[in-house]
């Protein structure tokens, strides 16, 4: 028998919702093509919410908390019509009994890009989340792919500048795409479990992943308003060396949070998580061994 629970359970995250077979009625079960296929869909869609509503209550920045929430309960509220048509209605049917009635159906095209890995007709409210899902994680696949370009970048001006070179015009580009997703893409992080408690244990100081962000914005922000790397005997000399040192090291932290997010699209995980981080460390390793500490010591750069 799956969970039995009220439906204020459920919607705050109390209980996981979950269902068997043999928890479908008739009238559920005659729709379906495959009923097997078509409740592991339904128990990934109340998996999913779980773990989401629970990991943003581990966020310590209360207006990514709101964003996170607000965000989630709309993927949760998508869906319209009669019978069941959302996930917060498939609360409220399996409550209190635990088991499902509702005959009201619909097509989930699942693949590797999608929160569910099989295609399959399912109960309509639970498809209606997980296609709301998929929709925000191709959003969040789009700034992956920005961050992985910006971190580039950024790792090759450092270089560059470790030699004497530089181009400026290529960190203005850098801030204005930071500047471009970093407003929307804290909102679609409820999709990445434990995000907020992932962020802090990697530097203590830092609050929150919108912190983090807001650093290498800010950062990213000085550099590009000294026009060109300052020598030694100017003033700017140690606020640029500082804004540098900075965003080589909260790069990293950024790119294992877009890869611990790449965890609900299981099929992209090994590959595509493993290019996010490793382009992140590009950063901090070009300024470990670009010379830049000698740099700070007062000495030249290697």
């Amino acid at each position: 028998m799956g969970t039995t629970a009220s439906f204020q359970e459920y919607w705050d995250g109390r209980v996981k919702a979950e269902l068997q077979i043999r928890d479908l009625g008739p009238e559920a079960a005659s729709p379906l093509t495959n009923p097997g296929r078509a409740v592991a869909l339904m128990n990934r869609a109340f998996e999913l919410y779980f773990t989401a509503i629970n990991s943003i209550r581990l966020c310590r920045d209360p207006n990514q908390k709101q964003g996170m929430l607000a965000a989630l309960r709309d993927a949760a509220t998508s869906g319209s019509g009669l019978g069941v048509s959302d996930l917060r209605e498939s609360f409220e049917h399996m409550d209190p009994g635990g088991g499902w009635l509702d005959d009201n159906v619909a097509e989930y095209s699942g693949g590797p890009r999608k929160t569910f890995g099989y295609s399959v007709r399912a109960a309509e409210g639970p498809v209606n989340f997980l296609k709301a899902a998929d929709e925000a994680a191709g959003e969040l696949l789009d700034v992956v792919e920005q961050f992985t370009n910006i971190s580039a970048t950024v790792a090759d001006v450092i270089r560059q500048s470790g030699r004497g070179q530089s181009n400026w015009t290529r960190l203005g580009s850098a801030a204005n795409q930071v500047s471009s997703w970093s407003g929307r893409v804290g909102n679609l992080l409820w999709l990445a479990p434990n995000i907020e408690a992932r962020v802090g244990g990697n530097v203590g100081r830092i609050s929150s992943f919108s912190s983090v962000v807001n650093d290498v914005h800010s950062s990213l922000t000085t550099l590009v308003r000294l026009r060109s790397w300052p020598a030694r005997t100017s003033p700017e000399h140690a606020n640029a060396m500082a804004a540098m040192q900075l965003i080589a090291s909260r790069l990293p932290i950024l790119g294992q949070v877009y890869g611990k997010a790449l965890e609900i699209l299981p099929d992209l995980v090994a590959n595509y998580r493993l290019r996010i981080e490793q382009r992140a460390r590009e950063a901090n390793q070009a300024w470990e061994a670009g010379g830049w500490r000698q740099q700070q010591r007062g000495l030249q750069p290697r």
